[in-house]
């Protein structure tokens, strides 16, 4: 990770969590950018003055270890025939962060009582199927659009990746 710190503080360090990374001096800096590259994963990252007084503070998220599934947009629609609701599905860290940094194939599995309308990633040069239930993450996100058919089985999604389950929730319908 790069990170820069644009200040007029005439020296900064850079502390990840309770270790210093390195202490840099402003007249090295002819562009008043300070600069460094770390290895910060799901860590806090602090850059301190050299009276020691925190100037910034930075929490990175982690690695994807679960995902998250909202409604995103309920179909209001009274056409009789075909309501499609829009689920969003999130990538989350160890700590249930939003995940924006990796990007992960997914296999959506549902129960009987849903149907699967389709899948997207936002991506404009995203080209796999609409109908396919599987689909890479795009910024950690993706959008399952889904309608519930009338059944005595409980409407249940389920999220994978590789064989790890990521989600598994049962939605409950207004209808």
């Amino acid at each position: 990770m790069v990170i820069e710190a644009f200040s007029n503080e005439p020296e900064l360090e850079l502390w990840l969590g309770d270790q210093l990374i390195s202490r840099q001096r402003l007249s090295d800096h002819p562009d008043r950018i300070y600069k460094w590259l770390v290895d910060a994963n799901d860590q806090v990252l602090q850059l301190k003055s050299s009276d020691g007084r925190i100037v910034d503070e930075l929490s990175c998220v982690g690695d994807a270890v679960s995902a998250s599934i909202c409604l995103d947009q309920p179909d209001k629609s009274d056409l009789g025939y075909q309501r499609i609701d829009h689920y969003l599905i999130q990538l989350r860290d160890g700590r249930g962060r939003a995940v924006r940094h990796q990007e992960l194939d997914l296999r959506i599995e549902t129960s009987a009582a849903i149907k699967l309308i389709g899948v997207d990633n936002g991506r404009s040069d995203n080209v796999s199927g609409f109908t396919d239930p599987t689909i890479k993450t795009f910024r950690g996100r993706a959008l399952l659009m889904i309608e519930l058919k009338p059944s005595e089985i409980l409407p249940r999604v389920k999220i994978y990746h590789d064989q790890t389950l990521l989600a598994n929730l049962q939605l409950i319908s207004s209808r």
